[in-house]
């Protein structure tokens, strides 16, 4: 067992980034492909943050944003920025798929799959460290 000197800043300090899968219905799949490439094309994506009301453009948070199929449909994973001043909140994600086409009823689940260090391009956890 390793000893942790004092002051030794937390885990969560060192996560930047999160990744979130949502499942998303067969029948909505063409929607699904559309707003996902009209989020990757676009340069913004202004929402209003729910704290302070302030308009932010969170696209620079938006790391990756992915669809796959499975058996009952499809997943959308989407990798945000956490911690740092181009974080992406679960919700505003939502927003703003649902805001560029794809509505949250055609969101039957969703889930945080995991936290990441996301340095040079690289996904680690953070138990490697």
């Amino acid at each position: 067992m390793r000893e942790i000197p004092a002051k030794t800043p937390s885990l969560m300090a060192a996560i930047n980034a999160s990744a979130y899968r949502i499942a998303i219905s067969k029948a909505w799949t063409e929607v699904a492909i559309q707003t996902v490439d009209s989020i990757k094309q676009a340069s913004e994506i202004i929402v209003v943050r729910s704290r302070d009301k302030k308009e932010t453009d969170i696209r620079p948070g938006i790391i990756e944003l992915n669809l796959a199929e499975d058996e009952l449909g499809l997943e959308l994973e989407g990798i945000v920025a956490v911690g740092n001043h181009h974080a992406v909140r679960f919700p505003e994600l939502v927003s703003a798929i649902a805001d560029f086409g794809l509505p949250e009823e055609a969101m039957a689940d969703y889930w945080r799959e995991a936290n990441f260090i996301w340095d040079n391009r690289i996904y680690r956890s953070p138990l490697e460290i």
